[in-house]
């Protein structure tokens, strides 16, 4: 991943208006505690993402009903053992 802008929760709250023009050019992480906690991003940058994930669950989707989808048994044992053990 590339590196972001990183600002502390005190200095965003300090100076919102100014994280929200840079957010604009990139995402902006957020630290609590000397910890990333969130990001802020553009409205054009999050409608991007979710348009992206919206085509990734209609790609899965399409997968599945051109593969089949998991018998009764095979769900049971995913919910057992988990995921990693059925690939």
């Amino acid at each position: 991943m590339r590196e972001s802008m990183s600002v502390t929760a005190t200095e965003l709250k300090n100076r919102l208006g100014k994280y929200i023009d840079e957010c604009q050019a990139e995402p902006v992480v957020i630290e609590k505690s000397g910890r990333e906690c969130c990001v802020l991003l553009s409205m054009r940058r999050y409608e991007e993402l979710c348009q992206i994930e919206e085509k990734l669950w209609d790609m899965r989707a399409q997968q599945a009903e051109s593969e089949g989808f998991m018998s009764h048994e095979e769900v049971r044992d995913v919910l057992v053992s988990g995921p990693e053990k059925t690939e």
